[in-house]
C-alpha cells in the first residue's frame, strides 16, 4: 500500500465524533441505508456529488461532498478518493478528505477556491468514478439558508410496505414547500423533512431528504401505516447548505391523516442550531475507521 493509500486510510478515521455531528443534522436515519426494495439490489446507484456537475456561483469556501450507495466507498486505492484541480491550468487543489459511515466522502480544501474559476476533478467509488465540474462565484457562503415554508401536504389512502414486510393499509404523504434562499447554488442545498409529533414518537424522525434544483417548489414524500398515523402528526423542513450552515426549521405543519384535518400545533424540531455550521464538514479525522469495505483494484496510470 502506497503513501496515498495510507493517507486515504488516515482520512477514514472520522469515528464517532464525525458521525455524531452528522446525526445532529439528519437524525438517526442518516446512518442507515435509504429505504428501498427488500431484496438485495442488483444495480447500485451512481454516487451523487455536491456541488452538482455544471453548478455555477459556487461559494469560495465550498466543500466537496460525495454521496455513495451504502458501502460504496472503496479502500486500498493508490489514488486519492477525491481529486480537484483548476480546469484551465490543471493546478491541483490541496485539501483534507474524510469518510463517514462507508458512504459519505467530504473533501475540504485547505485554502479558499479562486473566484470566477472553473474546477474539475474526480471522485472515486467502488463501482466507478464520478466527474466533478463546477464554477465558483465571487463570494463566500456567509449565512445560513433562509426559512423554508411548507405550503401544502397531500394525503392519499394507499397500501404501504412497512420495513419490507407485507403490505398494510396506510397513508402516503406528499409535502410541498418553497425553496430556501442561500448564498450558493440551489443544487448545493439539501432539505430534511422531519416528523416531530405522532403515534409512538419519542424524538423527531427523519422521513425524507432531497436536494434543491433551479426552479420552483419542491416536494418530498413518505408513507405511514394506519398504526403510525393513528395520532395527529406534525412536520417540519430544514435546509442545510453546501458548507454546513443550517436554517431554522419551518413552522410546523400539523394534520390528522385519518380525519383529513389540519391545525396549528405547538410542535417543532431543530436538528441543529439555526445558522450553525455543521462541524461534520471541518472535523479532523481522529478515531478509527468505521466498518469495512470491499477493495476495488487500483488503476495504474
Amino acid at each position: 500500500m502506497g503513501k496515498v493509500a495510507r493517507a486515504n486510510g488516515r482520512a477514514r478515521r472520522v469515528g464517532a465524533a464525525l458521525l455524531l455531528a452528522w446525526l445532529a443534522l439528519a437524525g438517526p436515519a442518516a446512518a442507515q441505508p435509504d429505504a428501498g426494495p427488500c431484496d438485495e439490489p442488483t444495480d447500485r446507484a451512481a454516487p451523487a456529488v455536491m456541488p452538482a456537475v455544471g453548478a455555477g456561483g459556487v461559494p469560495l469556501d465550498a466543500v466537496i461532498r460525495v454521496d455513495h450507495p451504502p458501502g460504496g466507498v472503496p479502500e486500498g486505492l493508490d489514488e486519492p478518493l477525491v481529486e480537484l484541480r483548476e480546469a484551465g491550468s490543471g493546478t491541483p487543489v490541496a485539501g483534507r478528505t474524510s469518510v463517514l459511515a462507508d458512504r459519505w466522502v467530504f473533501f475540504v480544501p485547505e485554502a479558499p477556491l479562486r473566484p470566477s474559476t472553473a474546477y474539475e476533478g474526480v471522485a472515486r467509488g467502488l463501482d466507478g468514478d464520478v466527474a466533478l465540474a463546477f464554477r465558483t462565484g465571487t463570494s463566500f457562503d456567509a449565512r445560513a439558508p433562509g426559512p423554508v415554508r411548507i405550503e401544502r401536504v397531500v394525503v392519499r389512502r394507499e397500501q404501504v410496505w412497512p420495513d419490507c414486510g407485507p403490505p398494510e393499509p396506510g397513508y402516503v404523504f406528499s409535502v410541498t414547500f418553497s425553496p430556501a434562499e442561500d448564498d450558493g447554488p440551489p443544487t448545493s442545498v439539501e432539505y430534511l423533512l422531519h416528523q416531530s409529533r405522532g403515534a409512538g414518537l419519542q424524538a423527531p424522525v427523519l422521513r425524507a431528504r432531497t436536494r434543491g434544483f433551479a426552479g420552483g417548489r419542491l416536494t418530498m414524500g413518505f408513507s405511514l401505516t394506519d398504526e403510525e398515523a393513528a395520532d395527529p402528526l406534525c412536520l417540519t423542513v430544514t435546509a442545510v447548505d453546501g458548507v454546513g450552515h443550517v436554517s431554522a426549521p419551518s413552522e410546523p405543519f400539523c394534520l390528522d391523516a385519518a380525519q383529513q384535518s389540519y391545525f396549528v400545533g405547538a410542535c417543532s424540531v431543530g436538528p441543529a442550531r439555526p445558522g450553525s455550521r455543521g462541524i461534520l464538514w471541518l472535523l479532523v479525522p481522529l478515531l478509527g475507521r468505521v466498518g469495512r469495505r470491499r477493495r476495488r483494484p487500483s488503476r495504474r496510470r
